[in-house]
């Protein structure tokens, strides 16, 4: 019997406690900073925003932060299937599409949400968690590769267009290495992986898998930065002159405001990194503004997708009965 086996539990709960209780003062603090912010600014962004253009933004950025997250939610079937989990398409998706809106109760909400719902269909448990495991993995792997690209575009001046070749090498290289390297960890798991989901044996994925899983998330990012480009060309009526660095904010604020399990979606958190990336190149005003239709088009868009989760998962259930 392992005498120092409570001791280890309770030091584990009292560092989750810990770490859970800095998370949620970080994220109040965020969101009273960008309250304050916009309760300084409101004069200049309401007279910024709220135009057609805006509208006409906020409803394409909405289209494409709910497409990214659709394709998320496909993508998370192949990834369920690899794992040996009889999971289609459309019953992934919708597990994923519904589970999504719980992130705006806690910011692990979506993921505790997929388990519970995947534990309802049958589905091994253990698997489950294990897919969420590669998946926030690579969403690192990959949101750490956009962010280093989008710097490396920003580095040496001269023509962007001449370094495109280099920074196109830089990302099919790295998008490879990543492939590579994630491969190498799911066959050689950590030790507290292993025990946490009890794995006897390596987590072997096809190489193909991994790489189009991986250029999903790349896509997702994308997508995210490209939605934010836009939130700031209906804002100030012209892209950025620093246009590298809008993906870089993008995928670095969203990874810094998922990272933080006390702000529920990142609210605050998000904002606060945007303003801090973009705030002086940009400006001010214009960021607190693009912000805050980035943070709406979001809120729409998780709208859309848990409806059409719904949609699918009745679809998937009623298939299941027949």
């Amino acid at each position: 019997m392992n005498d120092t086996a409570p001791i280890e539990r309770a030091r584990t709960s009292t560092i989750r406690k810990v770490w859970r209780a800095v998370a949620i003062v970080v994220a109040v603090v965020c969101l009273g900073h960008f309250a304050r912010e916009v309760w300084q600014r409101w004069p200049a962004v309401s007279a910024l925003a709220w135009t057609p253009r805006v509208a006409l933004c906020l409803v394409l950025t909405t289209l494409l932060t709910t497409a990214a997250v659709l394709l998320d939610a496909w993508s998370w079937g192949w990834l369920l299937r690899g794992l040996g989990v009889p999971a289609t398409d459309r019953s992934a998706a919708g597990i994923f599409a519904v589970s999504q809106f719980a992130k705006y109760v806690g910011n692990i909400g979506q993921h505790i949400g997929r388990v519970a719902l995947a534990h309802r269909r049958g589905w091994q448990t253990g698997r489950v968690v294990l897919s969420l495991f590669v998946e926030n993995g690579f969403a690192l792997g990959a949101g750490a590769l956009v962010v280093g690209v989008s710097v490396m575009a920003g580095l040496g001046g001269g023509d962007l267009n001449e370094r495109a070749p280099l920074l196109l090498a830089l990302l099919v290289g790295g998008w490879a290495f990543g492939t590579w390297l994630l491969r190498r960890l799911l066959l050689t798991p950590p030790a507290f992986v292993r025990r946490l989901l009890k794995l006897e044996e390596p987590i072997s994925l096809r190489p193909g898998l991994l790489a189009a899983y991986l250029g999903v998330h790349l896509v997702s990012y994308a997508g995210l930065g490209f939605g934010l480009a836009i939130c700031l060309w209906g804002v100030a009526g012209h892209f950025p002159e620093h246009a590298w660095k809008v993906p870089a904010a993008a995928t670095a604020s969203w990874l810094i405001g998922y990272l933080l399990p006390g702000a529920p979606a990142g609210i605050g958190v998000r904002e606060t990194a945007l303003n801090t990336f973009l705030g002086t190149s940009v400006g001010a005003d214009v960021i607190v503004a693009a912000a805050l239709i980035w943070r709406a088009s979001a809120l729409l868009a998780d709208t859309l997708v848990l409806g059409i989760g719904v949609l699918l998962s009745k679809n998937a259930a009623t298939r299941r009965l027949r």
